[in-house]
């Protein structure tokens, strides 16, 4: 195997220098996302999870969304309070919170996943 890792190397370096990134991206298509996040250095990294995620205030989000993020809340909070201590027992409550109460930003990729972003870390705004 390491022969044959050899050999695909000393072809990729032969097509970098010829210009010719063709048959690499088609190569680098079939690894894994996670294996290609976990290459990048962590500052490339981020710069690529930056370009791809759009803040969104929960007010501007579907009502679908924010019941997703909310319920996802809600099992959270469970999982991590006790019954007499959770500010989210159901996603009315954590919908009024988000609605009301807190001004927090969720960013959404084009994996549609959400993350509850740190106001203080990103200031109010539609994108990053």
């Amino acid at each position: 195997m390491k022969n044959l890792i050899d050999r695909v190397l000393a072809q990729i370096q032969k097509d970098i220098k010829e210009e010719d990134m063709t048959a690499v991206e088609e190569l680098i298509k079939s690894v894994p996302e996670e294996n290609l996040k976990g290459y990048l250095p962590e500052e490339e990294l981020r710069k690529y999870l930056d370009d791809i995620r759009e803040i969104f205030w929960f007010e501007e989000l579907p009502v679908n969304i924010q019941n997703k993020i909310c319920k996802e809340q809600v099992k959270d909070f469970k999982a991590t309070h006790a019954e007499g201590d959770n500010p989210f027992p159901d996603v009315e409550t954590c919908r009024k919170y988000y609605l009301e109460e807190h001004d927090t930003g969720f960013y959404i990729t084009g994996e549609d996943s959400c993350c509850v972003l740190d106001e203080e870390e990103y200031p109010r705004k539609r994108s990053i």
